[in-house]
């Protein structure tokens, strides 16, 4: 499956996205040679590939916006009325991505009494959509910009049994365990020296953002500080 979306409040360069995704089901338990384990009431394979579109973005957050204000001008001090641009345009914001692997099992145990539900599964999240400060001097203070890079992956696991099945009563139990691990991997490709003990450069390395809490190799949502002595 391929699908092409567009949405106007993206830059004017870059206002469509290409979304493809593709999956792979195997029913092993339907199989002539699973006919034998009779306690094996369903077992399958899954293994998915697919690319979502995030546009979760304001209407005009790719547009420069003004604003108005008055001022005094001349000897008789007339009132003015002013327009001055408040936010920077992007003309080539376009649509954030993720690329996501899944690998999953489903196994059923006793005629269904017994439940398991397995997936992995790999993210990869490009061209993010986040606002990102910008140097006073500019007149302006952020832009919303597609940046970087960030990788999510996890497992989670589900269980569902079925103890008592009764006319007029039935008991079913359900377990769920997730989790997830994310990192940033890239932010805005600057890159800056990176000094020994002595002051000298030994090589270089990809900026990170501490005015706004990203530092690459570290997860998003992470708790940071100062170091105290």
């Amino acid at each position: 499956l391929i699908r092409r979306d567009g949405y106007s409040a993206f830059g004017q360069l870059n206002p469509w996205g290409t979304f493809p995704s593709v999956a792979f089901g195997w029913r092993i338990s339907e199989e002539d040679f699973m006919k034998p384990m009779h306690a094996v009431s369903n077992l399958k394979l899954r293994l998915s590939y697919g690319v979502n579109g995030n546009s979760d973005i304001g209407r005009y957050s790719a547009l420069s916006k003004l604003s108005s204000g008055t001022y005094l001008q001349g000897h008789e001090k007339e009132t003015v009325i002013s327009l001055y641009p408040v936010t920077m345009p992007n003309t080539s914001l376009q649509w954030e991505q993720t690329s996501s692997f899944n690998a999953g099992i489903d196994l059923g145990l006793f005629n269904h009494h017994l439940n398991f539900t397995i997936d992995a599964y790999y993210m990869s999240t490009t061209d993010m959509l986040l606002p990102r400060t910008l140097p006073t001097l500019t007149g302006y203070t952020t832009i919303t910009s597609n940046m970087g890079q960030l990788d999510n992956k996890g497992i989670e696991l589900t269980v569902n049994t079925l103890n008592i099945q009764k006319a007029n009563f039935q008991w079913n139990t359900h377990f769920i365990f997730s989790m997830n691990r994310n990192e940033i991997v890239h932010l805005y490709g600057d890159m800056i020296d990176v000094l020994d003990e002595s002051g000298n450069v030994i090589g270089q390395k990809e900026a990170d953002d501490p005015t706004n809490g990203r530092y690459i190799g570290h997860s998003l949502d992470a708790i940071y500080g100062y170091k105290i002595i």
